[in-house]
């Protein structure tokens, strides 16, 4: 008998709009409900974007819980895009403020 060998399964969430949704239908807990083999990953990104605005908005605080509380299920994937997006980011505000 041979053994199968699992693979591992990354969901990738690549966008707000969908951990949105989610937060404002107190639905996120859904995205755990997959097997062991398969692990959530959210873009640095998109984690920048969450945690910037939840002092505005409910579910972006309710995203930001979320990520927290499982941190070591919910992975977070730093990219260049995001790394420059953000950098961008920042230096617009730097520049607003001044």
């Amino acid at each position: 008998m041979t053994m199968k060998k699992s693979r591992r399964i990354e969901i990738v969430i690549a966008d707000a709009g969908p951990l949105i949704s989610l937060a404002r239908a107190d639905a996120l807990e859904t995205l755990l409900v997959f097997k062991d083999n398969v692990s959530l990953v959210i873009t640095d990104f998109v984690e920048f974007e969450v945690r910037r605005h939840r002092d505005k908005h409910a579910d972006a605080q309710q995203i930001c819980e979320f990520i927290s509380r499982y941190a070591g299920i919910v992975e977070i994937q730093e990219t260049s895009i995001g790394k420059t997006m953000k950098q961008m980011v920042q230096m617009r505000e730097l520049f607003e403020e001044n």
